[in-house]
């Protein structure tokens, strides 16, 4: 994709084979931009505050770590959000 003149992946699925995103990060991190990141499977839907917190520090210390990241969820629908976990995004 790189090659092809993409500059930005959208989106990273944390919990989908092959999109793993500390191996993202470190692999591709130098060529291209990340946009998304958190896990709106398990972690935003049924985690606490503190495991979205947790994970959105992560996330940006993963996928951010040479400077091109944009945060936001992939497409997630609020209405099955736990309202306190994704207020903290």
């Amino acid at each position: 994709m790189i090659e092809l003149g993409f500059d930005v992946l959208n989106p990273v699925q944390p919990l989908a084979i092959g999109m793993d995103p500390y191996e993202l990060g470190e692999e591709f991190g130098k060529d291209i931009v990340f946009y998304d990141g958190i896990d709106e499977q398990k972690t935003l839907p049924n985690g606490s505050v503190e495991d979205v917190k947790s994970e959105v520090l992560h996330r940006i210390k993963t996928l951010g770590k040479y400077g091109g990241y944009m945060f936001t969820t992939t497409c997630f629908s609020a209405e099955y959000a736990n309202r306190e976990c994704y207020s903290c995004i």
